[in-house]
This record gives structure tokens, C-alpha cells and sequence, in this order.
């Protein structure tokens, strides 16, 4: 835990070594939650015991029948309005990455993709969430879909702050 306020929790997650197509990687994960937001920031570090040569990292979200899914490859998202198990209502899940860093969109028999291109860096950051229709907040997939698009704008475009001397 390296956070835990009112305003935003932060942790670390550390991941044993696994295999990455024949190279061993570790990784640590940390996890921002902020009040009133539904998306969440993940900032996954890679290590190799060689080095870090350019590898493709992809995130992605579970396939679920009968899934409304949209993609913004300008913004660097993919947001996906989906019906929940046992007739609970409808919820939005979604993917932002960063837009220069996005390669392209793919799936497999599972999950929808977003692969980012290959690189040495050892930072990946994304963030992801979701909004469930009976909370009241986000109700549609119009409206998860404008959620998503002005938080991937936000993310492209951060807030910067100057303190200048007197």
C-alpha cells in the first residue's frame, strides 16, 4: 500500500518471473484508484535478467456476448457497452492507452486487444474501468462512449502547472 486517502489509494503488485516467449520477465503493477472516476490508472514495469529488448505488450478485455464495442485508435481506446450475468443490468468496460505508443487493435478467442508497439521501455501505462447502468451515473453506450473519448483526451492532453520565481 503506498497510498490509502479519501482522494486516491495506490499500490504495488510483484508478479514472479514468467515466461515471455522463451525470455523471463518479472513485473511490478501499480494501481491508482481515484475517487469519482471510473477508469483507474495501471503502470506495469517490466524487467528481463538480459536486458529489455523491444518486445509488444498488449492489455484487453474479456469477450462477452452480445457486446456493443467501439475503438478510437486517434484517442487510444477501446470501450465496450456489454449486458451483465443474470439479467443485472448493462455496464461499460473500457481500455485507454497512450495514443503515440498504440500499434494496432486485435483479438483472440477470449479478449479484445489493444497491442502497443514494440519498445525497450520498461513502463507500460494504461487505465481501465467500467460503469454499470443501474448506478445512475453512465447509463448508455453513447454516454460510455463520450466517458471514455474526453478521459483519453484528458490523458493525451495533462494538465501542466509552471511555479515561476518572483
Amino acid at each position: 500500500m503506498l497510498t490509502n486517502g479519501p482522494i486516491r489509494v495506490m499500490f504495488e503488485l510483484v508478479y514472479e518471473p514468467f515466461d515471455a516467449n522463451g525470455t523471463k520477465v518479472s513485473e511490478v503493477l501499480r494501481v491508482s484508484l481515484d475517487a469519482g472516476s471510473q477508469l483507474d490508472h495501471f503502470q506495469s514495469h517490466y524487467k528481463s535478467p538480459g536486458g529489455n529488448e523491444p518486445r509488444a505488450v498488449a492489455v484487453g478485455l474479456k469477450k462477452v456476448k452480445e457486446e456493443q464495442k467501439d475503438f478510437n485508435s486517434e484517442h487510444g481506446w477501446l470501450a465496450i457497452w456489454e449486458p451483465m450475468e443474470k439479467n443485472l443490468g448493462m455496464q461499460g468496460v473500457a481500455l485507454i492507452v497512450n495514443a503515440s505508443q498504440f500499434d494496432k487493435q486485435a483479438e483472440d478467442k477470449q479478449n479484445n486487444l489493444l497491442v502497443l508497439k514494440a519498445g525497450t521501455e520498461t513502463l507500460v501505462s494504461y487505465w481501465a474501468g467500467f460503469a454499470w447502468d443501474r448506478a445512475g451515473k453512465i447509463t448508455s453506450a453513447e454516454a460510455w462512449k463520450k466517458y471514455v473519448d474526453e478521459f483519453a483526451q484528458g490523458v493525451l492532453s495533462p494538465i501542466e502547472v509552471t511555479v515561476r520565481e518572483p
